[in-house]
């Protein structure tokens, strides 16, 4: 994730700037970059944005995601990973044979 807002972050390498993001947008927060080879979307006016979430919502690529979703499956990543750990346990003491 390259750019963002306190509401939004977009991934400029998933984005191939059809605009409907930018359409969608109430408040005009986003732009375009339009250079040869370097083309995607950018955010204009961060303090402007509300967080509705239309743009997010609009983008055929998911280039835009909500960083409440992005802390949700932060949350959901480490919780899989601590009962994924936790599951898969194993007692590594030493089992001697009794002679």
């Amino acid at each position: 994730m390259s750019k963002g807002t306190d509401h939004i972050l977009i991934n400029t390498k998933s984005c191939d700037v059809c605009g409907k993001c930018i359409e969608a947008c109430p408040k005009e927060v986003l732009g375009k970059v339009n250079i040869i080879f370097h083309k995607h979307v950018h955010i204009d006016e961060a303090e402007q944005c509300i967080g509705c979430l239309k743009c997010v919502k609009a983008c055929p690529q998911n280039a835009i995601i909500s960083r409440h979703d992005l802390k949700k499956a932060d949350i959901s990543s480490a919780l899989y990973d601590y009962r994924h750990r936790r599951s898969h346990r194993h007692d590594h003491r030493t089992v001697t044979a009794r002679q």
